[in-house]
């Protein structure tokens, strides 16, 4: 996904420069492969990341997700 990689945030971590996607992103790529164990990242993130819903709901928009996300969310 060239988006998730164009919205990267950087950070550093013990002196090592690194780029890190943005959650709502990694909560598109899981929903977009689908799997039983992304369902279950999807879950972790929902509870434990601050997901800001305006944005996840652009990108679920813009891939064509938000189907998949109602379902998952239930």
């Amino acid at each position: 996904m060239e988006e998730a990689l164009a919205e990267a945030r950087e950070t550093t971590y013990e002196d090592t420069f690194a780029r890190v996607l943005r959650p709502e992103h990694l909560v598109a790529i899981c929903l977009q492969t689908g799997r039983d164990k992304d369902r279950e990242r999807v879950r972790m993130l929902r509870a434990q990341a601050k997901l800001d819903i305006e944005y996840l709901a652009g990108a679920l928009t813009r891939h064509q997700l938000r189907v998949r996300w109602n379902e998952w969310k239930g």
